[in-house]
């Protein structure tokens, strides 16, 4: 691949530039946050932290999910991460309603999880459409 690998460093400045990016910053770090990918900056480190995952904690990106930062850059790299995540709820859900057909047949719980298909898949969509823009 002929692309630029980014730094922390790298991603930590094209955050402080990208102007969608919400800001907080107190004595001892900077945090950016941007569609639910958060990244903090302390005096001795930088880290990539996923606000997706479920319960009342964050989890820190696999190596594999910071190497799509570092080939992709901020912007793009949330877009990717974020479509990835659309895709793994969208299955989720296609499990839960093929289960609950097989199962209960519970109209109402079906009805809810399309309704809650739909939305995600117009999230999907835009944010195709933000990356295809990028592009």
């Amino acid at each position: 691949m002929t692309s630029q690998m980014h730094s922390l460093e790298d991603l930590y400045s094209q955050a402080i530039l990208d102007r969608s990016t919400y800001r907080s910053t107190t004595k001892n770090k900077d945090t950016f946050i941007k569609y639910g990918v958060m990244l903090r900056k302390f005096p001795n480190k930088i880290e990539l932290v996923n606000c997706h995952k479920g319960g009342d904690y964050f989890s820190p990106f696999t190596k594999d999910e910071v190497q799509m930062f570092k080939e992709n850059g901020w912007k793009k790299g949330v877009l990717l991460f974020l479509i990835k995540t659309y895709k793994r709820k969208l299955n989720m859900i296609e499990v839960r309603i093929q289960q609950e057909i097989n199962g209960r047949k519970n109209d109402k719980y079906i009805k809810g999880l399309k309704v809650k298909r739909e939305g995600i898949l117009n999230k999907y969509s835009m944010r195709q459409k933000q990356l295809t823009k990028l592009n």
